[in-house]
C-alpha cells in the first residue's frame, strides 16, 4: 500500500503492460519522480513494454483500478 502521507503528493500514475497483461504500476510527483510502485516497473523484463501516464490533478484521488482478468488466470498482486 501506498503510505497515506505520500496519497496527496500522487501527480501521475504510470500503467506498465506488454501485449498480454498489467505488469506493474508506478507513481510519481510533481516533478515527474518516481516515489511508489508496485509489480514490475523496469525496462527489461519484457520486450513489448509499454506504458501510459495518467495524469492526477490537484485535489484528484485514485479510488482504484479495474482491470479484466482473462478466464482461467489469477492476480499475481492482491494487496494493492
Amino acid at each position: 500500500m501506498i503510505p497515506k502521507d505520500d496519497l496527496p503528493t500522487i501527480r501521475s500514475v504510470r500503467v506498465h503492460f506488454d501485449d498480454y497483461c498489467i505488469c506493474g504500476f508506478s507513481f510519481h510527483d510533481n516533478d515527474g519522480t518516481e516515489f511508489f510502485n508496485v509489480g514490475v516497473t523496469n525496462d527489461d523484463f519484457w520486450r513489448n513494454r509499454r506504458e501510459e501516464a495518467i495524469h492526477i490533478e490537484q485535489g484528484e484521488k485514485i479510488v482504484g483500478v479495474v482491470a479484466k482478468i482473462w478466464d482461467g488466470e489469477q492476480s499475481c498482486y492482491t494487496d494493492f
